[in-house]
């Protein structure tokens, strides 16, 4: 079936969101190791954000301020058990406002009896928790595997993982989906998948070869680093039982990891491939990115809820019309970006309190350039470390941490946030702070969360009350081929 010349009024916009993943793990993004060629291909064709840092380093904020265009801190949606309050217009809501056809596809971590949103449609099903009491899947040999914690790095490896059977399902659903969309009516799509989010599993034929061409973890330095991390990062560590963290289980994790995006890539293929056969290239804007990344062995450390690049900055790219082919943009940007540049694609409503600047302008034949001060934030509220505060501006990081003392800092043309740095921070960050920062409260609502979570939890296990719209799965087609 070739692609319809009967184009609507509006462009569709086709946005594909990964969970986890690490920006710098893509072949065009510099990796030796990966092997992404769709991922490739599309910056090839399209724009690569170089500078997109996700607006929380976790997933549930991070989705929804990317919706809302709105910061967590603005939203009210801090952690993943909270859940974005229905009146709160999204990107989907803006977009149907204009004539969409609004369609959800997999994965977005929408917490509480509203699974949509805004989108008409919703495909497939959640993987994880979908009602505040955050019951999760049940994942046979990888249950209690999805979070942060030295327990998790004991079930990794070559095999059969959740996440392959899951995405597989939902570019499938997207793909027949897409195959019937009206041509006379612009679609919106997101399609979510879990990859490469843990347990980190992958086929046992990529996981040799990239346990064979990986370089083994230099635990001497690794040691060392955890010697010289800042109180906040020495905790972070502690709690997730990583201080001492075993070179197997990290090696082999690494390389499940590596594997599962490059099975992750192989399914944006189809989904690539799907578009171009049914709506063509001509009058449609393809996006990529993630909700935030993955420290994947880095200092010892996985997983993400920190402010070290690896865990807070995303891969971004977009092709469409009037998009140039090959550029790679260095401007700093973050996903709050993504709600005003998707409502000037499609000449929609602006969503009313949407915080970010467009990356239209950015992204044409002669591009302008974002405020040379423009300063981003990302916010964390974790239980076990407590409420953080990141600012970025030109090459300047800078954290704050509710519990500790001082502020940390750090140019990143010499390093990242690690070790503590005595030297006061540059005085521009004063006036970045945003008037909503409000730690004590911050850790007052997480308290909170989790006394009333417990009673949510007990009384959906009393009454055996069915979660919502969750993924139907078979817990037996997961498996684990050994230790590796």
């Amino acid at each position: 079936m070739c692609a319809s010349t009967n184009h609507p009024s509006r462009p569709h916009i086709v946005l594909l969101i990964s969970d986890q993943h690490n920006a710098g793990l893509m072949g065009c993004a510099g990796d030796p190791w990966v092997r992404t060629p769709h991922l490739d291909q599309l910056a090839a064709e399209g724009c690569r954000f170089t500078q997109c840092y996700c607006n929380s380093p976790v997933c549930g904020p991070s989705r929804m301020s990317m919706l809302t265009g709105q910061s967590p801190l603005h939203n009210g949606v801090l952690t993943n058990r909270q859940a974005l309050a229905s009146h709160i217009p999204t990107l989907a809501h803006a977009l149907a406002a204009a004539g969409y056809d609004t369609v959800l596809c997999g994965r977005m971590h929408f917490i509480g009896p509203d699974q949509r949103h805004g989108f008409a449609e919703r495909l497939v099903g959640e993987f994880g928790p979908t009602d505040p009491a955050f019951r999760e899947l049940d994942l046979g040999v990888f249950n209690h595997s999805t979070g942060q914690g030295r327990d998790t790095l004991r079930f990794n490896g070559p095999g059969q993982g959740p996440g392959m059977h899951y995405d597989r399902e939902v570019v499938d659903a997207a793909c027949e989906r897409i195959g019937t969309q009206d041509p006379t009516r612009p679609l919106f799509m997101v399609i979510g998948t879990h990859a490469p989010h843990n347990p980190y599993v992958c086929d046992p034929e990529r996981f040799k070869a990239y346990q064979a061409c990986l370089p083994r973890p230099d635990m001497a330095e690794i040691v060392n680093k955890h010697a010289r991390a800042h109180p906040a990062l020495r905790d972070w560590l502690a709690a997730r039982e990583m201080l001492n963290p075993d070179p197997v289980e990290l090696h082999r994790a690494r390389a499940a990891y590596y594997g599962m995006v490059e099975e992750m890539d192989r399914q944006i293929g189809r989904a690539i491939a799907c578009v171009d056969t049914h709506l063509g290239r001509e009058n449609v804007y393809l996006g990529y990115g993630s909700d935030h990344g993955d420290l994947v062995g880095k200092n010892g450390m996985f997983w993400k809820s920190c402010f070290l690049d690896e865990a807070v900055k995303v891969p971004m790219i977009w092709r469409g019309p009037g998009i140039v082919p090959g550029r790679g943009c260095d401007e700093l940007i973050s996903l709050l970006d993504l709600a005003p540049t998707l409502t000037e694609w499609g000449r929609t409503p602006s969503l009313p309190a949407a915080e970010g600047l467009s990356l239209v302008p950015l992204m044409r034949e002669n591009p302008e350039s974002l405020p040379e001060d423009r300063c981003i934030h990302s916010v964390l509220m974790d239980p076990r470390t407590g409420a953080s505060l990141m600012l970025r501006q030109g090459p300047y990081k800078w954290v704050q941490y509710a519990r500790y003392p001082g502020i940390q800092w750090a140019d990143l043309r010499e390093n990242d946030l690690w070790e503590e740095n005595t030297e006061p921070p540059p005085k521009f960050f004063d006036q970045r702070i945003p008037a909503s920062w409000a730690p004590e409260a911050m850790e007052a609502l997480g308290r909170l969360n989790d006394q009333n979570n417990q009673i949510l939890r007990q009384a959906a296990e009393r009454q055996e009350m069915p979660m919502i719209e969750p993924w139907q799965l078979d817990p037996a087609m997961f498996f684990l081929s050994g230790s590796g």
